[in-house]
């Protein structure tokens, strides 16, 4: 948990104590977001971002590259993360930090809280019912019709398309799949049985896209690790747990330390309840 003055607080007993952590700063952190018990990311006044990747024993201080207060941040795995701030102050990074790129939001609209359920596919929310969507990592953000003027404070997708948004004076809104047919009559909008796709595009340079999908009924710890021929270990995408669905995640040829990896073919393998399936990909330079 974080808070004013630079308060972090934290818990290994699901709250029963919480200890002070050292943070650094004396900025008010506003948000902060962890990929996994070492691995997190805070934000808050005048631009400030911290990382840890102990746990919170030591927090260092990352260039923003902005003076903007910074209200959420989400990332969706060790390197991949965003950060919404005031006047429409969107940062995106795909390497834990070491830089943050700026996006065009498209609103001066103050952005106060951002949930990504893939490295693509993210939502933010923010003053006057703003509310943004990417499926594109944050290269384009789009504007959606949230139908209030409130602030929204907070928004949280569980799967690209379920999701909530609260805000002020009690505000809570929720979207939900759509079903669509002339029959009205409610459909499938989960798939049936896992798959891991071959990635596009295959050979790659920089970045591909992932895609695998989470069979209905079998929510649980989904993990998608990147190997080399070796079968070391090179990058950890996904490792949490997830709800079916659909989902994507990209890869910019880089390990999860944000070194950049040698040309070559590497396998991608994900496990789930109940399953396990590799794929092969190459990386030209």
């Amino acid at each position: 948990a974080v808070g004013g003055e630079g308060t972090i607080l934290r818990t290994t007993d699901g709250g029963s104590t919480w200890m002070s952590q050292t943070s650094g700063t004396t900025n008010r952190l506003w948000s902060v977001s962890f990929t996994d018990a070492a691995t997190g990311t805070a934000v808050g006044a005048r631009g400030t971002i911290l990382r840890t990747t102990d746990g919170g024993s030591s927090w260092v201080s990352q260039t923003s590259g902005t003076t903007k207060w910074l209200f959420g941040i989400s990332f969706t795995d060790a390197m991949t993360g965003t950060a919404v701030g005031s006047s429409g102050t969107i940062l995106h990074t795909t390497n834990g930090g070491s830089s943050w790129l700026s996006q065009t939001s498209g609103t001066t609209n103050t952005l106060r809280g951002v949930s990504f359920t893939d490295a693509m596919t993210g939502t933010a929310v923010g003053d006057g019912g703003t509310i943004l969507r990417t499926t594109d990592g944050g290269s384009t953000w789009v504007s959606q019709t949230s139908e209030t003027t409130n602030t929204l404070f907070g928004v949280s997708f569980t799967d690209a398309t379920t999701g909530t948004a609260v805000g002020r004076n009690g505000t809570i809104l929720r979207t939900v799949p759509v079903p669509t047919g002339i029959d009205d009559e409610p459909r499938s909008v989960v798939p049936t049985q896992f798959a891991l796709y071959q990635n596009v595009p295959n050979p790659f340079n920089p970045v591909t896209v992932i895609r695998y999908n989470v069979a209905v009924g079998s929510d649980g710890v989904v993990t998608l690790r990147i190997y080399n021929v070796s079968g070391r270990l090179v990058r950890t995408l996904v490792n949490r747990y997830q709800t079916s669905g659909e989902k994507q995640v990209s890869w910019d040829g880089t390990s999860d330390r944000g070194q950049d990896v040698a040309t070559g073919v590497y396998f991608y393998r994900m496990t789930a309840p109940g399953f396990v399936k590799a794929r092969k990909m190459v990386l030209l330079k």
